[in-house]
């Protein structure tokens, strides 16, 4: 275990998980009022944002300092159970130890009255430079600390997604299409992550999440979704309530880019 005290030498010191407590609203439930799994991402990145200014990561001092910004590849959510409207929530969150130019995000939601534990999260993010649009290595930007996390990761890592070539094209898949509108766009000018995750919910009937909910959700983000793209969606039937979602559009210059991929496990 690493030394966290400080000293001369070392600014860095053991931190507890930065949380906040949230009260669900109704557009944060669904028709079963069960905390959607698109709120959940959204809220937990809200989050995030606000412990990443706390220690100088926010938006605006990566990219006028630095000229980079964070970029999210993955995310695995595992839920046991959902809260109701008005339930309000702890949402805990820290960053796994050290600067990376790919690194890891955990996160823990819990009732803030008494503790239960709904799920966990965890997410990886890169480094990216704004202009040339590549990976960044942080060793000499000066990059400050966040400190030092003793703190038992819920899950090891993000799991990694891999649909098998030879599930795609099945004639049991159905395909759907959409177009990005603009409730859909974010301050980036493309499909923000959690409006991926309510495409693949949306492809389920309402009445299949009445007595079924959503235990894992693992997404990959492959390259940005902008307004005026038609996204081709595959709904690929998977294992024991398992199911996987293609996500591929044309980019001007090769056709069925993949632009996400997701599993959803149902219990």
């Amino acid at each position: 275990m690493q030394d966290c005290k400080k000293n001369e030498s070392c600014a860095w010191e053991c931190h507890d998980a930065y949380s906040e407590v949230i009260c669900l609203e109704a557009t944060d439930t669904d028709l079963n009022n069960r905390w959607k799994v698109s709120s959940v991402v959204s809220r937990m990145h809200a989050v995030a944002g606000n412990h990443c200014v706390q220690n100088g990561w926010g938006w605006n001092d990566l990219k006028e300092k630095y000229g980079i910004c964070l970029v999210l590849t993955r995310t695995h959510i595992h839920m046991d159970s959902y809260p109701e409207c008005y339930t309000n929530v702890r949402i805990k969150t820290w960053p796994e130890n050290g600067i990376k130019s790919i690194f890891t995000r955990y996160f823990e939601m819990e009732n803030a009255d008494t503790g239960e534990r709904y799920g966990y999260a965890s997410v990886q993010c890169v480094i990216m430079d704004m202009i040339n649009r590549s990976i960044v290595r942080p060793d000499n930007l000066n990059l400050p600390e966040f400190g030092i996390y003793d703190i038992e990761p819920p899950c090891s890592g993000v799991p990694k997604l891999v649909i098998k070539k030879n599930l795609l094209g099945r004639s049991e898949n159905s395909m759907h299409k959409r177009v990005p509108v603009y409730s859909e766009l974010d301050y980036n000018g493309h499909v923000n992550n959690s409006k991926y995750i309510e495409w693949v919910c949306d492809l389920f009937e309402p009445g299949h999440y009445s007595d079924k909910k959503i235990s894992e959700f693992d997404i990959k983000y492959n390259k940005e979704t902008l307004y005026g793209n038609e996204v081709s969606l595959e709904l690929i039937p998977g294992d024991e309530n398992t199911y996987y979602v293609r996500g591929t559009a044309d980019d001007g210059e090769e056709k069925d880019v993949c632009r996400f991929e997701a599993s959803v496990k149902f219990i």
